[in-house]
């Protein structure tokens, strides 16, 4: 039997009640312990500054004068990384909601997956495409200054965009949107009815073909983006230095927005830095798949690192805003005249 990856991991999930197999690693004081410090604090923390940094990411680049195709794609980015970090909340927040209310947080445990999944994994996807556009039209702006403006003009960066979108949404939805169905279950010990997602027919019908599906989507969005990102960063620090080096000796038509490259080259490299763990689940998905999840038990070692790979991508979805700031003067003034006239 093909294996399917299983997001279900939150805090509100007795580990002890859950199928235990035999291949498990994580012990379940571990993995408890990990779900409150991850899912509870962490995240929750990052995805509040995630949301503030975006929100202002939107705004800034809103009001630049002038706007450019690759301000376009930062804008673009900026909106699908604050959907990520948003419905990020919202599928973790029943961690938070178990201190309060155990049933409570059992429903919205429930909620987040039949709902909340299909969202936020499509955003996480769209904001890695954006990624690999901006390294690749980064480039083409050093290599070809000249023909970046034909490669990259507004309209072609909108189809651009467009295509990333739809190719995600074709190979995502099939696998996520007909996962789980919610459903009510009554439980005596609590006396009461709560929410429960569980595996749709759909899902069991087509079992092996959607495994397979999703561990292409897995290798596409990990291994091989980040291998493309990598190359077309490589590129582009490798002809800046050649262009420091020559610099004295360039016409006006040949010169490059060095800032710029450099800006968004420290884009690609804090989501080059965060990817790297998250290649580890589908690996194992891969070479190991008892250790990960199975269709009659899941594995506590496969919830950590879900837990892991979403813990990073809050942080690649936060940080963009430290990095404009921080390396693109026009966008510190711009953020300055913002508070200014705020």
């Amino acid at each position: 039997m093909a294996v399917f990856k299983d997001d279900e991991n939150s805090s509100n999930v007795t580990y002890e009640d859950s199928p235990v197999l035999e291949f498990d690693v994580i012990s379940v004081e571990a993995l408890h312990i990990a779900d409150i410090l991850i899912n509870c604090v962490l995240i929750n923390a990052i995805c509040l500054l995630g949301i503030v940094g975006n929100v202002l990411n939107v705004l800034v680049l809103h009001q630049r004068k002038k706007r450019t195709p690759t301000n376009y794609v930062m804008m673009s980015l900026s909106v699908c990384d604050l959907v990520y970090v948003i419905t990020l909340i919202l599928r973790r927040s029943s961690c938070v909601i178990a201190a309060f209310d155990v049933t409570g947080s059992m429903t919205m445990e429930a909620v987040q997956s039949a709902y909340f999944l299909t969202i936020n994994t499509l955003f996480r996807k769209f904001s890695t495409g954006h990624i690999v556009l901006l390294s690749l039209e980064r480039m083409i702006a050093v290599y070809l200054p000249l023909k970046a403006a034909l490669y990259f003009s507004s309209k072609k960066t909108a189809y651009y965009m467009m295509a990333i979108a739809l190719f995600w949404i074709a190979l995502v939805c099939p696998l996520f949107s007909y996962m789980f169905e919610l459903k009510w279950v009554y439980l005596e010990q609590f006396n009461t009815t709560v929410g429960e997602a569980v595996f749709s027919n759909f899902i069991l019908q087509n079992w092996d073909a959607l495994s397979i599906l999703n561990i292409t989507t897995d290798w596409i969005k990990g291994p091989l983006q980040f291998i493309i990102i990598s190359m077309l960063s490589l590129c582009t620090v490798l002809k800046l230095k050649d262009y420091n080096r020559k610099r004295m000796s360039l016409t006006s038509t040949q010169v490059i927005d060095v800032r710029a490259a450099k800006m968004l080259l420290a884009v690609c490299l804090a989501y080059l830095l965060t990817s790297c763990p998250t290649f580890v689940p589908p690996i194992f998905y891969l070479v190991r798949p008892e250790l990960m999840s199975q269709m009659d038990g899941e594995s506590r070692l496969g919830i950590l690192l879900e837990m892991v790979t979403d813990f990073l991508g809050a942080i690649s979805a936060s940080v963009n805003f430290v990095i404009y700031v921080a390396m693109s003067k026009n966008f510190f003034r711009t953020y300055q005249h913002l508070r200014c006239k705020r």
